[in-house]
């Protein structure tokens, strides 16, 4: 009997001990800022563009401030897997003098670009200011940016020729 528990007692000592002195596994223990990576995998990035249904793969934004100066960069990004990255779609929304949540008119401090990349040449549209029914709303910054969008872009900005019509825009990405 005194064997019985001896072993008893030694097999939860061996247990506790493996388990109360383990400690949660970290694969980059030394990675500087890993405390402060976001996961681009995560939220939420749609659009419509001419009339083709885009999701973005990796979604992630920027919100800073220079000089007493707010500014919000949100980017969601789409590469295909059969071209090995070297095709993709790439939708950018840019506001200069954030104020927090709030709707934005495309003007010059607020834009749209769109870059569309073939063979891993990318070529570059920006949205098209003086549009009324253009803009981009922020609905909230707190724990999530999140919003909508929709504008139409030009090559630098302005012409008629190479359009794209970028509608039906939301985001949602986690802080």
């Amino acid at each position: 009997m005194f064997r019985l528990a001896s072993l008893i007692a030694g097999i939860g000592l061996l247990t506790f001990s493996f388990t109360s002195c383990s400690s949660d596994y970290d694969a980059t223990p030394d990675v500087a800022g890993k405390d402060t990576m976001k996961n681009t995998l995560r939220g939420e990035f749609t659009a419509v563009i001419d009339g083709m249904p885009y999701t973005a793969q990796n979604k992630t934004y920027q919100d800073q401030t220079i000089e007493e100066t707010r500014s919000l960069t949100i980017v969601g990004s789409h590469f295909a897997a059969a071209t090995k990255g070297k095709d993709g779609q790439v939708i950018t929304l840019n506001i200069h003098n954030y104020t927090g949540p709030n709707s934005y008119v495309i003007d010059w401090s607020t834009n749209g670009v769109y870059t569309h990349i073939v063979e891993g040449e990318p070529t570059n549209y920006i949205s098209k200011s003086g549009d009324s029914l253009s803009y981009i709303i922020i609905t909230n910054d707190a724990d999530k940016i999140e919003g909508s969008f929709q504008f139409n872009v030009a090559p630098n900005g302005s012409g008629n020729a190479d359009n794209h019509v970028i509608a039906n825009g939301s985001f949602s990405i986690p802080r």
